[in-house]
C-alpha cells in the first residue's frame, strides 16, 4: 500500500469519526444530557459543526428530514465507506 493511498484512507476515517462525534453530541444536546453553556463544550460545538456542517448541507438539499430524522449522516458515512473500498479496489499494489 502506497503512502498516498494510506494517507487518503486516513483521512476518510478521520472524517467518519468527526461525523460520528457530530451525530452523538448534537443528540445528547437535543436531550438536555449536556448544557452548551460550558465554554469547552462550546468549542467542541463548534469545531466539530465547522468541519461536518458543508458536506451534511449539500446533501440536506436533496434528503429531506424523514419524521424529524436527519438521514444525511448516515448517507456520508455510506458514501466515505463505499469510498474507501473503492480506493482498495482500484488502487495498484505493489
Amino acid at each position: 500500500m502506497s503512502s498516498l493511498l494510506a494517507l487518503l484512507i486516513t483521512i476518510i476515517k478521520l472524517y467518519q469519526f468527526v461525523l460520528i462525534a457530530y451525530v452523538i453530541l448534537t443528540s445528547l444536546i437535543a436531550f438536555n444530557v449536556i448544557q452548551t453553556s460550558n465554554p469547552l463544550m462550546q468549542s467542541l460545538i463548534h469545531t466539530l459543526h465547522t468541519l461536518s456542517d458543508p458536506s451534511l448541507r449539500l446533501l440536506r438539499k436533496f434528503i429531506p428530514l424523514i419524521r424529524g430524522i436527519d438521514l444525511s449522516p448516515i448517507v456520508i458515512l455510506l458514501l466515505l465507506s463505499f469510498l474507501q473500498n473503492l480506493l482498495f479496489e482500484i488502487w495498484p499494489t505493489t
